[in-house]
């Protein structure tokens, strides 16, 4: 009877031993924001993907039952406009994604805008490690830029045009990651914009941009880069693309990743 005793206070005391406390919780798989919510409207998921959809950084991605698979075959899903890429919390820092089945009820439009982002998605993945096309053309101050200037550097390109509003608007927080990397000789900012020359040096008379501006024909954009939407941004290494981030703060965390400050 005592050892039968001792027995279930062993049990016991296990128990409370491996149960996590309140504070350490394990809410692995938990989404950062409802579904519901980001499915409701077009709206609704444009705001998700812009505060949590973060493709162009380091993330782990997970089917529908929270097993690991490859980012390819979760590209490949999340371009069918069938599942939602949903940010979901991890045991670690690492940001972690899972694929949500949309409900039958969702709406056409906000399939439609799913399926389409995720299309671009999968694109911009299976252009990581291209080699970036032949090039040789001068910036509005007369430097050179050919692929011999990408050798041995991380190059931050921004494709745009002067009537492209968001591209424009962006302008000031690219400069501001301008001015974090100035120390940094490895590293080179360059944008390309399809304007003539002497608009672009009117325009940059007014706006500060501190990207080298090099004014290239649309052709070489639309045909040779293979940027069909404005702005573009692609991180390049040594000649070789690495990453298409979605947006100047999408930028700004994978040059880190590549690049780091600190």
């Amino acid at each position: 009877m005592k050892n039968y005793g001792l027995y279930i206070l062993f049990i016991v005391f296990s128990w409370y031993s491996c149960a996590p406390s309140a504070g350490e919780k394990n809410t692995f798989g938990t989404p950062l924001r409802a579904p519901e919510q980001i499915l409701s409207n077009v709206m609704g998921f444009m705001s998700y993907r812009q505060d949590f959809l973060k493709l162009a950084v380091d993330y782990r991605t997970f089917d529908t039952a929270l097993h690991l698979i490859d980012k390819a075959a979760f590209l490949e899903a999340f371009a069918t406009g069938d599942y939602l890429p949903l940010r979901i919390t991890g045991n670690d820092s690492a940001i972690s994604y899972k694929l949500y089945k949309l409900p039958a009820s969702t709406s056409k439009d906000v399939a439609n805008t799913i399926r389409y982002y995720g299309e671009a998605q999968l694109k911009n993945f299976k252009r990581e490690g291209d080699k970036f096309p032949a090039f040789s053309f001068s910036d509005v101050n007369g430097t050179v830029y050919n692929n011999d200037s990408l050798k041995n550097k991380t190059v931050v390109m921004k494709f745009w045009f002067i009537h492209c509003v968001s591209c424009v608007a962006e302008m000031p927080r690219l400069n501001e990651l301008v001015a974090e990397y100035k120390d940094r000789k490895d590293v080179l900012f360059l944008s390309m914009a399809f304007d003539r020359k002497d608009q672009l040096v009117n325009f940059l008379k007014n706006t500060r941009f501190l990207y080298h501006t090099i004014p290239v024909p649309e052709s070489f954009i639309s045909e040779e880069v293979k940027v069909s939407g404005y702005p573009t941004h692609i991180i390049l290494k040594d000649g070789m693309i690495k990453k298409i981030p979605d947006g100047a703060e999408e930028l700004v965390d994978a040059l880190e990743e590549e690049v780091p400050l600190k």
